[in-house]
């Protein structure tokens, strides 16, 4: 692997513990947050990428998150807020439509773009996610001339990294408690993208204005986030204190988060749309820490 290739996975892979796109969302340890390069603006949808087939790897974890019930799913009413603090129902009651089914998971599809050595190389990406289950986010990216295409999972306290060079040569194999930790944390903050599942969470109020705070248990651990939500109820920002090692120093609980700054609905459920996301937000450091930005096309729930 060249040196080009392999600080592609410290980006785009690693980030999960150092961080992957995911969001998101990692070996033992993941290498040091390459320098910053020159700013520029990132237009949504300013380039294409070609259709993403699944490896066969997501198959069966794949149609396990998708799993659909045997009985009709209840569908949503503003009274099953009404206990919740009032920013959370302020969100909830924008996000989701009266008389949807409270979906609990949902198929996604995605482009963007992820920050290496201080340039920005696009990648395409589909997800399968359900918040009480894991997440499976299958991507394409390019670096040069070179396609290089995998995965990062989490499923039944497992979280999983592979990755492959022109789709045969392995360049990343990861498992393990750190990459499990990190990925449990990105299962959490991508909740938003469920906002139907909310009564998985326990809410409570936040510690500043138009906040609120949500604590998931994912298989038997405890992750925290919280949510900023404009007035109208928009969804703008998502942070948490979230297992990793962005700077190759060891690994512990670092600022992660992601700011909104586009909502969609698709099929009565409103949900981030265009987003960035990286750590050290909300410090100094912020700008710095950003190394993913996504366009979500398309939302499928289940």
């Amino acid at each position: 692997m060249n040196s080009d290739s392999a600080l592609f996975f410290v980006g785009l892979v690693g980030r999960t513990i150092g961080e992957s796109p995911s969001t998101v969302m990692a070996c033992s340890r993941i290498g040091p947050v390459n320098a910053l390069g020159a700013a520029r603006r990132w237009a949504p949808g300013s380039f294409a990428m070609e259709p993403l087939a699944l490896p066969r790897a997501a198959e069966s974890r794949w149609s396990t998150i998708l799993a659909e019930p045997s009985t009709p799913r209840p569908t949503f009413e503003p009274s099953q807020v009404e206990g919740l603090p009032e920013v959370a129902q302020r969100w909830l009651l924008r996000a989701v439509s009266v008389g949807s089914p409270l979906w609990e998971a949902v198929e996604l599809e995605m482009t963007g773009e992820i920050r290496l050595k201080g340039a920005w190389r696009p990648f395409s990406a589909r997800q399968a996610l359900a918040p009480s289950k894991g997440f499976f986010w299958a991507a394409q990216a390019t670096v040069g001339r070179f396609s290089i295409r995998g995965f990062d999972s989490y499923l039944q306290n497992e979280g999983e990294m592979r990755w492959k060079l022109l789709g045969v040569i392995s360049v990343m194999s990861a498992r393990g408690q750190d990459v499990t930790g990190s990925a449990r944390g990105r299962l959490a903050g991508e909740s938003v993208l469920v906002p139907t599942s909310f009564s998985a969470g326990t809410w409570r109020t936040g510690p500043f204005r138009n906040t609120v705070v949500v604590e998931r248990l994912i298989d038997g651990h405890a992750e925290t986030v919280q949510l900023g939500i404009g007035r109208d109820g928009t969804l703008t920002d998502v942070s948490m204190s979230r297992w990793g090692d962005p700077e190759g120093k060891g690994f512990g609980r670092y600022p992660f988060g992601v700011s909104v700054t586009e909502e969609r609905t698709f099929h009565g459920v409103t949900i981030p749309a265009v987003l960035e996301a990286g750590w050290w937000h909300g410090t100094e450091r912020q700008q710095e820490g950003r190394f993913f930005r996504a366009h979500i096309s398309s939302a499928t729930f289940h």
